[in-house]
């Protein structure tokens, strides 16, 4: 009987192996292909971190690159999303943490929740930030996932994403489903000024698009040379 439950775990293993092989070859096969078609679309940095790079209508690659730090300051990255996704890591070690909202009418609200109205379009105005309403948000879990893995994500759910080491590049692949709602939001420590806080695409924290393509390629480079290694 353990025998058999050996051989059946050797054997779920496996299997497992043999389907993160195949994701990996698909990322792969995408990242290629995206940047065939994406010639002509520009890379933008969010100031979470990362390059940001559409490789068609529902996959974005993320590259945090340690010679293009955050703008933004680590308790201003909290978020959600419109629609479910998936990220893939292919590159480095992400640190994903998720929050959850505190409905205690007696304590001290911690952030204040906007909408960011037009944030796909890639307007850059702090006037798209409307405020919604104040609340207790705290950590719920962090989680560090490595190259080779993947996680899934519900709209809605406010989250962070950062990578393990500021020092080496991180990469990800992020795969989102049809939009479910209107407007992303954003949570802000309640101390903070929206004036003090810096738009997600700001015009004067981008790099050139020289520096994002060289950045982008080398990656593409790694990601290629680890999947064949």
């Amino acid at each position: 009987m353990i025998l058999r439950q050996a051989q059946d775990e050797g054997t779920n293993e496996a299997g497992a192996a043999r389907e993160r092989g195949k994701r990996r070859i698909g990322m792969e096969n995408l990242l290629n292909t995206g940047l065939q078609k994406t010639t002509e679309h520009a890379p933008r940095f969010h100031g979470n971190g990362f390059i940001q790079l559409y490789l068609d209508k529902t996959h974005r690659l993320h590259i945090w690159h340690p010679d293009l730090p955050a703008t933004r300051a680590e308790d201003d990255t909290i978020h959600d999303h419109r629609w479910h996704m998936r990220s893939n890591i292919l590159l480095g070690s992400l640190v994903h943490t998720t929050y959850r909202e505190v409905h205690n009418l007696g304590g001290i609200h911690s952030h204040c929740v906007f909408e960011i109205i037009g944030a796909s379009k890639g307007a850059q105005d702090l006037s798209e930030y409307r405020p919604m309403y104040t609340t207790i948000i705290r950590s719920l879990h962090e989680y560090t996932l490595c190259d080779g893995s993947e996680y899934n994500f519900n709209a809605g759910l406010f989250h962070s994403s950062r990578p393990r080491h500021k020092n080496r590049i991180t990469a990800t692949v992020i795969e989102k489903t049809p939009t479910r709602r209107e407007w992303a939001r954003i949570a802000l420590p309640i101390q903070k000024q929206l004036s003090d806080h810096n738009h997600a695409f700001a015009e004067e924290t981008q790099p050139t698009q020289e520096e994002m393509w060289e950045v982008i390629n080398n990656v593409l480079g790694l990601v290629c040379n680890t999947g064949a290694s």
